[in-house]
């Protein structure tokens, strides 16, 4: 696990935290966690084509100034640098941050491809830095986590994970999604990514890609602007994966299911049986255990990553998901792009 030094603890610990948020899309979402914390000053939002936007969230937030130039945002003090920016350019600004000293959040997937990933880890180590795989922070799949670290399921034998959304079931607002070379993927980048660093998670073990298959719905989609862009991507998908002990995990991703926004995840042991049902929209969840032996399920509550980013115990820390964590999703994800080019022959 990637840890950072002492000095990034020291600094990520003073007075306050100086922020600058790149990308306008789901940078809200980042700037709502953070606001939560007086301890994250909100300097900037950095955006590239949307200034309204920018100024609007600016508003809402209270970020303090809105600029399109990253280096503005390089050149200032701030401690760290929020990139929910497209794929295609989590590298670029990435190492552009890390070269002069800055801290760096990426959201997922982490780069286009496994190498590009595993240089930014390698940057970034004595840094501190985050992929941000949000979902590990929720209490149902930490409850999930404990099952498995406390064995009562006994041998988990299979692991089934399926995440279906509805934002892209029509117009779409992210003509880049459809992409290959600035989204690396579709389902399984928006939403299987995920899917792929909570399998790794809960087994404590990086499994290997066995098959999968992707399909597109349509071949051309209509940009809530009225424009037309070719559509190359998969809408959804499936992915078998394999771990070390023969543990099974099966992969199903959906960025157009129409009227549904869920995560489901299933374990199956040889002693029982846990499922876990997760609402997107409000978090909200149950979770039903089927064991041989009774057991009351410790009560997690919703972590805020960037709390434990901010905390000084390398234990606290230590569960956000690092940058390594976000190459070795990376990877597996590379994987099942190979898998899904084969299929279709580009």
């Amino acid at each position: 696990m990637q840890q950072p030094g002492d000095g990034a603890f020291q600094r990520a610990n003073s007075v306050g935290c100086g922020v600058a948020v790149v990308g306008t899309g789901f940078g809200s979402s980042h700037l709502a966690l953070l606001s939560e914390l007086p301890s994250f000053k909100l300097r900037y939002i950095c955006y590239k084509n949307d200034r309204a936007r920018a100024e609007l969230l600016a508003h809402r937030f209270g970020v303090a100034a809105v600029t399109d130039s990253y280096e503005e945002i390089i050149k200032s003090d701030v401690d760290l640098v929020v990139l929910a920016t497209p794929v295609s350019s989590h590298y670029d600004l990435g190492s552009r941050a890390l070269r002069v000293g800055k801290n760096i959040i990426v959201d997922k997937p982490l780069c286009l491809n496994a190498s590009e990933a595993w240089s930014l880890a390698k940057q970034g180590k004595d840094h501190r830095c985050m992929t941000f795989f949000q979902w590990r922070h929720h209490p149902g799949f930490r409850a999930m986590h404990w099952i498995v670290n406390q064995a009562v399921l006994g041998h988990v034998h299979h692991i089934d994970l399926q995440f279906r959304h509805d934002f892209l079931a029509g117009e779409t607002a992210w003509p880049w999604r459809h992409v290959w070379s600035e989204a690396a993927a579709g389902a399984f980048a928006d939403q299987g990514v995920h899917l792929l660093d909570l399998a790794h998670w809960l087994k404590q073990d990086t499994p290997r890609v066995r098959a999968a298959f992707g399909r597109c719905l349509r071949s051309e989609r209509k940009t809530t602007d009225g424009k037309t862009v070719v559509a190359e991507t998969e809408d959804f998908g499936q992915a078998a994966l394999c771990f070390s002990d023969d543990t099974l995990a099966s992969i199903f991703v959906s960025r157009s299911a129409s009227g549904c926004r869920e995560i489901s995840a299933t374990l199956t042991g040889d002693r029982g049986t846990a499922r876990l049902l997760v609402n997107t929209d409000n978090s909200i969840y149950k979770i039903h255990v089927d064991a041989s032996t009774a057991i009351a399920l410790p009560d997690f509550p919703n972590e805020n990553p960037y709390r434990l980013w901010l905390d000084a115990d390398a234990t606290s820390f230590g569960r956000c998901a690092s940058l390594v964590d976000g190459a070795i999703a990376q990877e597996l994800l590379d994987g099942i792009i190979a898998n899904l080019r084969h299929e279709t022959g580009s």
